[in-house]
C-alpha cells in the first residue's frame, strides 16, 4: 500500500522520536552540553536540535541513537513510519519482514558510528 505522508504526519512523528531522545537522555543523566560536544556543536544548538528547532543530520542523529542506546525504542516510530501510520492495513509478517530490515540497517549504522567514533577519539 502506497502512502502519501502530509508535513502534519511527518512532524508529529519527528516530534516522537525527538521526545524519545530527550527522555533516554535524560534517563542515562546526560547533559545538552555533554551531547554537544560529543556531536561538536554547542548546548545551544544541541538544544535546538533536540526540540525540533534545527533539523539533526543524518550522521549526528546515528551518534545520538548510539550514545543513548535507544535503537530498540525508536524501530518502533519508525516502523509506524513505514507503516504509513495505518497500524490496521498491516500485517504480522510485514511489520516483523520492516523490523527485520530496521534491525540489519541499525547494525550496519552501528559499525559505521563505531568507527566515526574510533576515529574521532584516535584523532583527539
Amino acid at each position: 500500500m502506497e502512502h502519501q505522508y502530509d508535513s502534519n504526519e511527518l512532524s508529529e512523528i519527528t516530534a516522537k522520536i525527538r521526545v524519545r531522545i530527550k527522555e533516554a537522555r535524560l534517563a542515562k543523566g546526560i547533559k545538552q552540553q555533554e551531547m554537544g560536544n560529543i556531536l561538536g556543536v554547542g548546548k545551544t544548538t544541541y538544544s535546538q536540535m533536540e526540540n525540533g528547532k534545527l533539523p539533526i543530520s543524518l550522521e549526528r542523529f546515528l551518534i545520538i541513537i548510539k550514545i543513548l542506546e535507544v535503537e530498540n525504542m525508536l524501530s518502533q516510530e519508525i516502523g509506524y513510519l513505514l507503516s504509513g501510520g495505518d497500524q490496521q492495513d498491516l500485517n504480522v509478517k510485514d511489520i516483523k519482514d520492516k523490523v527485520d530490515k530496521i534491525k540489519d540497517d541499525i547494525d550496519q549504522f552501528k559499525e559505521v558510528i563505531s568507527s566515526i567514533a574510533q576515529k574521532w577519539i584516535t584523532d583527539k
